[in-house]
């Protein structure tokens, strides 16, 4: 959006508990000055909350744990109440000093609405909801109507994808945009890392959802290596990039000697690129109500994929549009075939990708996907 001569401001909470908040002179100082050839970055400090606090590092259980998420809803129509006190301070100041004429906030979480609602409110303008989580998983039962209820005044929807829109139309009735996410323009002109001679390096990337699920997976790997010569699997290496390191660690054991085992992590953007281009397969774990946002990344990179234990039809469609390899496995069985076939093709540099097939997705050209809904909903 910026790159398209328009002005941003994006409104996240503060990465660090010791990042100082900015005071409101400060910030009316820098949006004076700012270079608007980028988004202007506007990091919220939370307020101190003892029970969100303690709810977070899971110190409450059972009762008292719901108790606390549901009197949080109610009252605060979030979980992340302390993230909206903590911004609340800016909304005055954005509304005369930025002038925003729309508002754009992701669930996620409801917090980012909560904040996109009311400094739409303070300066009478339009905003605009998104929807990247399921919002019947994402929210307590009991709650979900009255929530929707709440948040039913936006003027548009946003999704990054179809499946999450159609998801969140029994809850919602405002007209609706597809935006993927999307790729950097760099990542097409990428060329694909050359292995080691030999070398097959597995990738597996992102949220793992359930440990169940996650042992399926490895056990389908496992059988795999147990298949091969010891010689064939010193080849062998496996990586996993995401926030469940420690659901890894603890089921990895298994794998004994047989492979060696990487856990990064959350990467860099700059590190998740060069990861997923020097992998001879890339994997991740699926689950119905989830959409897996960053699978054009992983096409672009012209890598196999592997999508454990299925996928929707609009992600294989996605993956026919550009012309990626988009194995979907349905059974441990189903991943050691797929895992030996492209095994037995691994010095293969890349999986023909469609480029200009792919120009479609990136940011550039999503932006004006969005940009489009955005003039639905502004003054003529």
């Amino acid at each position: 959006m910026a790159r398209a001569n328009h002005q941003v401001v994006l409104l996240t909470q503060a990465l660090s508990e010791d990042e100082e908040a900015k005071s409101g002179d400060q910030v009316a100082s820098e949006l004076a000055k700012h270079d608007w050839s980028t988004p202007y970055l506007l990091c919220c400090k939370p307020a101190k909350s003892f029970f969100l606090r303690k709810q977070r590092e899971g110190k409450f259980a059972g009762l008292l744990s719901k108790s606390v998420v549901a009197g949080n809803y109610l009252r605060k129509s979030g979980v992340f109440a302390d993230w909206v006190d903590g911004a609340r301070s800016y909304w005055p100041l954005l509304v005369p000093k930025f002038k925003p004429q729309i508002c754009w906030a992701t669930f996620g979480c409801t917090d980012a609405w909560l904040i996109a609602q009311s400094v739409a409110d303070l300066g009478n303008i339009p905003w605009v909801m998104d929807i990247k989580d399921g919002w019947d998983p994402g929210i307590p039962a009991r709650l979900r109507g009255l929530l929707a209820r709440r948040f039913g005044n936006a003027a548009w929807m946003t999704s990054n994808s179809n499946l999450m829109a159609d998801n969140a139309k029994k809850w919602f009735r405002q007209e609706h945009t597809t935006v993927y996410s999307g790729i950097a323009s760099e990542l097409i002109d990428c060329q694909t890392t050359t292995h080691a001679r030999g070398e097959f390096h597995m990738v597996l990337i992102g949220s793992l959802y359930h440990e169940s699920l996650l042992q399926k997976f490895l056990g389908g790997v496992e059988t795999w290596l147990e298949r091969l010569s010891d010689s064939e699997r010193s080849h062998v290496r496996l990586t996993y990039a995401g926030s469940n390191t420690r659901m890894v660690e603890q089921n990895i054991s298994r794998f004994g000697s047989a492979c060696r085992v990487d856990c990064r992590g959350y990467l860099a953007f700059s590190e998740f690129v060069e990861l997923i281009r020097s992998a001879s397969v890339n994997a991740y774990l699926w689950r119905p109500a989830t959409f897996h946002h960053k699978l054009v990344e992983l096409l672009a990179c012209g890598r196999p994929m592997i999508a454990f234990p299925g996928e929707h039809e609009e992600s294989k469609a996605l993956a026919r549009q550009v012309s990626g390899q988009l194995n979907c496995c349905p059974t441990p069985e189903a991943l050691i075939d797929c895992l030996q076939s492209i095994w037995q093709g691994r010095m293969s540099q890349g999986t023909g990708i469609d480029k200009k097939a792919l120009q479609s997705f990136t940011w550039d050209s999503q932006v004006q996907i969005l940009l489009s809904a955005f003039r639905n909903v502004l003054p003529a």
